[in-house]
């Protein structure tokens, strides 16, 4: 029983540290940068980067994160504590409206 547990523990560590690399190194490719601003509506939240080591693909430093997104009030939640705090956030894109990007994830971390 308790080599079952720490098998477990192993195998989950391990699945962990692998989320970890494989998570940093997608932020690499993605829209990195500083919150210049955030806007709010009754659709969603509107922020704009700036610094940005790599640019979003819709070409602009704006991104929009709709209401209906699983995972929004976490999102939000991080991006203000990005902007509060000055921190580096990477926003991850699945798609344009116009030349705004809209996220579907996103991490933040200290420069």
């Amino acid at each position: 029983m308790f080599c079952k547990k720490v098998v477990s523990i192993t195998m989950a560590l391990a699945l962990a540290g692998m989320a970890v690399i494989s998570s940093s190194a997608y932020a690499q490719q993605s829209p990195t940068g500083k919150v210049k601003a955030i806007f709010m509506d009754g659709g969603g939240l509107s922020v704009e980067l700036h610094q940005m080591e790599v640019p979003g693909k819709c070409g602009s430093n704006m991104f929009r994160i709709a209401m209906t997104k699983p995972g929004y009030k976490e999102l939000v939640a991080m991006t203000l504590a990005a902007y509060l705090s000055n921190k580096i956030m990477s926003l991850w894109v699945d798609g344009c409206n116009g030349t705004t990007n809209n996220v579907y994830g996103g991490g933040s971390w200290n420069p």
